[in-house]
This record gives C-alpha cells, structure tokens and sequence, in this order.
C-alpha cells in the first residue's frame, strides 16, 4: 500500500496538468475499464521488476535492465490511466493487485517469452478496454480518450515487436553456441 501512496504522489509531483474543478460524467462501466487497466498495468511492472530481479540474481545485468526499464514504462502506462480519470476529477478506485505468476525464470528465453505472452494479454485487454470505451464514447464524446487509446494501441504493438525481436537475439546466440551473457550488454543497448 505504501509502494502505490508513493507511486501516485511522485506521479502527481511530474505532471503538472490540473483537474477539472467539477467531475465529468465518466459512466461507470467505462471507469471500471480504466480502473481494472491501471491495474494491469501496475501488475505488469511488478512482473518486470520480479523478472528483472531474477536476471540480476542470475549475473545478467543487461537483461535485468531491460526488464527494471520496462517495468518504469508499465508504471507510466498506469499513470496515464490514472491521470486520464483524475483530470475530469473522478477519483481512481485501486484494486487488489496479485503477485506474478512466477518469481524465477532458470532459462532468461523463458522469462523473455513469459514477458511476450504477457504482452499480448495487455495488448487483448486494451483491445477490450477500447470496445467498452467506444460504447460510450458515440453517446458521450466529451470523454476525449481518442488520442490516448490510439497510444496505447501503438505502445501495445511497439512492445510486443521489442521482447519479439529480444526473444530472437537470445535464441540465435543460443543456436550459434553461444552463452547468453554474450549478448547481455546488446540487450541492455535495446532500451536506450
């Protein structure tokens, strides 16, 4: 509880946007959508940081950067979410959220693989995130979240491409006989 009060205030401190003086009319069934969004968002980087942990314990330092890098960009993505609701003054309803699905990976293919798969979970949530949306959205055009979902929706398949191509640097030095801490370094250059 404390990670997400300080998670919330640091992100209110960088934006300096401010909310409405009176809340919009967000219907219900949309907020759910957005709220269960942030949620997803915010397990995924608890995801990435397990998974960056477990490169680390592993004397893979480009690999856990990689994955500690994206789990900064999940937090964005919640943040965005959030900030969406808060700026038409609805406040955000938190949800429980699940520890990962696993906390060790022995081969870092599995882990980046695991990190795909998760991806393309996000990436269908979105997808059902965005129909709920436009249910509304034709009825109530004030909600404005047009551009925001076209972000995600780029966001989605940028991410999806990255671990891909990740998950086939791993393998190809795997095929030609190398240790994966060959490539470790080149990993960590993929998210500068």
């Amino acid at each position: 509880m404390i990670q997400l009060f300080v998670f919330v205030t640091i992100m209110a401190c960088k934006w300096k946007k401010q909310a409405t003086t009176t809340p919009m009319d967000v219907p219900e069934p949309v907020r759910e959508a957005i709220e269960k969004q942030i949620c997803a968002e915010l397990h995924a980087q608890y995801l990435y940081n397990a998974m960056g942990a477990c490169m680390q314990a592993q004397n893979l330092p480009g690999m856990a950067y990689w994955m500690y890098d994206q789990a900064k960009e999940e937090e964005e993505h919640a943040f965005r979410l959030l900030e969406f609701l808060t700026l038409k003054g609805v406040p955000v309803r938190f949800l429980t959220n699940e520890k990962p699905e696993a906390e060790w990976w022995n081969d870092p293919i599995d882990a980046f693989k695991a990190a795909l798969q998760h991806e393309k979970k996000v990436t269908a949530m979105i997808n059902e995130l965005d129909a709920k949306i436009r249910q509304y959205d034709a009825a109530d055009p004030h909600l404005g979240i047009d551009k925001l979902l076209k972000w995600f929706h780029e966001e989605q398949q940028e991410e999806e491409e990255s671990v891909g191509k990740t998950i086939e640097m791993l393998e190809k030095c795997r095929a030609d006989g190398n240790p994966l801490q060959s490539v470790d370094k080149a990993i960590a250059k993929l998210r500068s």
